[in-house]
């Protein structure tokens, strides 16, 4: 059996474990995936590849962007960019609180320091995870070694997986 839910749903299932203490100290930021529809003939991409990343020391909003219409081509209609950029980093999450059109507005700022952009997307859509990605801090992998072992000897063939955890 896996346990794939994020740290603390997973520490909340073995509540008097023991080796599980490791989880509750650690931190997650919120984060959110903006995606923007636009004509094809609205964004002029000039690099290779399918996205880039942006440092967490910039002053973009943006933590990366995937022309996802370049990475998928069957998930975007012929004629169209599908750019899925992602905003909230630790230290800075503020972005994920505000409205959507607020959002949109400083991603389409930051994308625009980036490539050329001509008019407003056709169409928008923003998923939003509130304290959802883990923080990996010095020790992260000997603390998981440890859970693993603890999980192991109290819950033979059950194992834990996911972004909390790798």
């Amino acid at each position: 059996a896996g346990v794939t839910a994020p740290h603390k749903a997973a520490a909340a299932k073995f509540p008097k474990a023991d080796w599980l203490k490791g989880l509750e100290d650690m931190v997650s930021t919120s984060v959110a995936n903006v995606a923007l529809g636009f004509p094809e003939e609205a964004v002029q991409m000039e690099h290779q590849g399918t996205g880039f990343v942006i440092s967490r020391n910039s002053d973009f909003s943006i933590t990366a962007c995937t022309w996802t219409n370049k990475k998928w081509p069957s998930t975007t209609p012929e004629g169209k960019v599908l750019l899925r950029a992602y905003v909230g980093k630790a230290g800075d999450e503020s972005v994920v609180e505000q409205s959507d059109n607020e959002m949109v507005k400083i991603v389409l700022d930051d994308l625009r320091r980036i490539m050329k952009i001509d008019g407003e997307p056709e169409m928008t859509c923003i998923t939003r995870w509130h304290e959802a990605m883990p923080q990996y801090h010095v020790g992260h992998k000997k603390r998981m070694k440890e859970i693993r072992e603890g999980l192991q000897a109290s819950y033979p063939g059950v194992f834990m997986t996911g972004a909390s955890f790798e």
